[in-house]
This record gives C-alpha cells, sequence and structure tokens, in this order.
C-alpha cells in the first residue's frame, strides 16, 4: 500500500481553518496560508531543567573526576610527611639537650666549687692580690693600675672581718662571640656575713681551659651607704 496516497479533509492546526485533502502523513499540518505565512505550529515544550539533571550531571562528575580519589592520598602523605619532619626536629632538640644539659650542670657544679675555694681567700683577707692573680685579661684591662684595685679594696674594708659565707648559687651558659670564638661564662651570687653587717658578693667567672678566672666582682651591702 502507498502511504503517501491515502489524503483526509482536515483543518489548519495554526488557525483551525478547514481546508483541502492533505497527506495524513505530513507533521505538522497547515493551511496554505499560514504556511506561506511562515507560522509556527505548536509543540510540545519541555522544561529547563528536566527533574534529575542536576543529579544526574553531579552524579556523573564524580564519576568521571580522575583526580577524586587522589586528593585524600596526597593530604594524607602531606601530614606524614608535616609529622616525620616535627619528629626528626624533636629528636635534634633531645640529641642536643642529652649533651649540652649534663655538661651545663657540671660546669656549674665546677665552678660553685671554684668559688669555694678561691673567694673567701679574697674576701676574707680583703688581699687585691689574690684578686688579681686570678683575674681574666678584660678585667685587668678595666683597672687601669694597680692602685685602684687598692683603692677599691680598701672600700670593701669596711665591712671588716669575713664571719660566714654561703654556697654560691648561679648559672652557666656558652656563648659565641665575634673575635672571641666560643666562651663559657659563670655567674653566681653568695650571701656573706661580715664583723660589721651582711652582703651580697657577685662574682662573674670565665672558662680558661679547664680551669676559671674571675671576669667580674661586685659587693653590695647595706654597710656602704651613706650614714
Amino acid at each position: 500500500m502507498d502511504l503517501h496516497s491515502r489524503a483526509v479533509k482536515t483543518a489548519c492546526a495554526v488557525c483551525g481553518a478547514k481546508y483541502g485533502l492533505v497527506d495524513r502523513l505530513s507533521d505538522p499540518i497547515m493551511c496554505p496560508s499560514c504556511h506561506r505565512l511562515g507560522a509556527t505550529p505548536p509543540g510540545p515544550s519541555l522544561p529547563l531543567d528536566p527533574p534529575g539533571a542536576a543529579t544526574s550531571s553531579s552524579t556523573d562528575s564524580k564519576a568521571t573526576d580522575p583526580l577524586q580519589g587522589q586528593r585524600p592520598s596526597r593530604t594524607r602523605r602531606g601530614f606524614a610527611i608535616f609529622g616525620y619532619v616535627c619528629a626528626g626536629i624533636l629528636a635534634v632538640f633531645v640529641v642536643l639537650a642529652a649533651i649540652f644539659i649534663p655538661r651545663a650542670l657540671h660546669l656549674e657544679h665546677d665552678g660553685a666549687a671554684y668559688l669555694d675555694h678561691t673567694l673567701p681567700g679574697i674576701v676574707g683577707t680583703w688581699d687585691s692580690h689574690a684578686l688579681a692573680s686570678r683575674a681574666t685579661p678584660e678585667l685587668l684591662g678595666v683597672v687601669k693600675a694597680p692602685a685602684d684595685l687598692e683603692r677599691v679594696f680598701r672600700f670593701f674594708k669596711q665591712l671588716g672581718k669575713l664571719k660566714h659565707i654561703d654556697e654560691p648559687t648561679g648559672s652557666v651558659y656558652t656563648g659565641t662571640y665575634l673575635g672571641k670564638g666560643t666562651v663559657t661564662t659563670g655567674n653566681f651570687t653568695a650571701k656573706a656575713e661580715f664583723e660589721n653587717g651582711p652582703a651580697t658578693i657577685s662574682v662573674q667567672l670565665t672558662r680558661v681551659g679547664d680551669s676559671w678566672e674571675y671576669n667580674g666582682l661586685h659587693i653590695n651591702s647595706p654597710v656602704f651607704l651613706p650614714k
């Protein structure tokens, strides 16, 4: 059967006017007037965003994203590297502390023992030569002449004879200085009781080889206050 030969009388899909026989398979069906005017027959409309479109797109993007599975592993790897670096730094500090803290404690004990042995001979007799023989070149450079050191000790003699001196306490630190290299210095204080009153003795020691030298001596006492 020839389908194109079958025709029926129908109405225009645009204006609704009845017109002659047309091919029933023509789609859309318009009258000759509407066809000449270029009219567009009404047709089914589709929503711009059909239901489920956004969900499908999101699902497809997740399914087709090649980096999605790699991002968590890269993040974990970054945290792991950071943890290893922190652990390494902590290990270095632990090793340095294990080396230097015992050495510093040993030097503090050694410096205090040196003062126990030498300080009473200096403040007990007020002999300036007892200090000068144990002084660093820097301390002797401050005292321009032996007479200046003798004058300072005459001032200290206001305290009178030494009655008692406590065990010195202090701390030792090591630093690097331009032109001097590595220098170990200890700062100590000792409470003392003299014939004419109490005093606080402050001493700075400098490590020279395996021994110590006096790098500073300061005595503070109410006996020195003006009367």
